[in-house]
C-alpha cells in the first residue's frame, strides 16, 4: 500500500509524517484524558452539607439516625491509600518472602492477599 502510494505522487515522506503526527495526536489526547480522570489537572467541587443530605420526603427509604449515617459515610469517604504505599506493599510482597510465604505474584489474588 505504501508504494503504490508513493508511486502514485503522494511522497513517501508525506505518509510517514502524517503517521507520525497523528501518533503524537493520539499519545496527548491519550495523556490529557488520564490527567483529567485521575483529578491531576481538574477536580470536581465537593459537595456541602446542605446538597448532601436529603430531605425526609425526598426518597422513598425509612429516615435513619441523621448523626450515625453521617458519621458512618465520612468514615468510609476518609477510607483510601496512597499509590506508593501500594507499590511498597507490592515490593515487599515480592521481594519478601517471609511476609507472605504463599505469595505468589503470577497467581496470587487480591482475596489470598487480604485473607493471609
Amino acid at each position: 500500500l505504501m508504494w503504490r502510494l508513493g508511486a502514485g505522487g503522494v511522497h513517501m515522506h508525506v505518509l510517514r509524517d502524517l503517521i507520525i503526527i497523528l501518533h503524537r495526536i493520539d499519545l496527548l489526547g491519550s495523556a490529557v484524558s488520564t490527567a483529567l480522570l485521575s483529578g491531576l489537572i481538574w477536580r470536581p467541587e465537593m459537595p456541602t452539607r446542605e446538597q448532601s443530605e436529603p430531605s425526609p420526603s425526598s426518597s422513598g427509604t425509612p429516615v435513619v439516625d441523621s448523626s450515625a449515617w453521617t458519621r458512618s459515610v465520612e468514615e468510609l469517604a476518609g477510607r483510601g491509600i496512597h499509590l506508593s504505599a501500594l507499590l511498597d506493599f507490592w515490593a515487599t510482597l515480592c521481594d519478601d518472602p517471609s511476609v507472605m510465604p504463599s505469595f505468589d505474584a503470577t497467581r496470587s489474588t487480591t482475596n489470598d492477599v487480604v485473607r493471609q
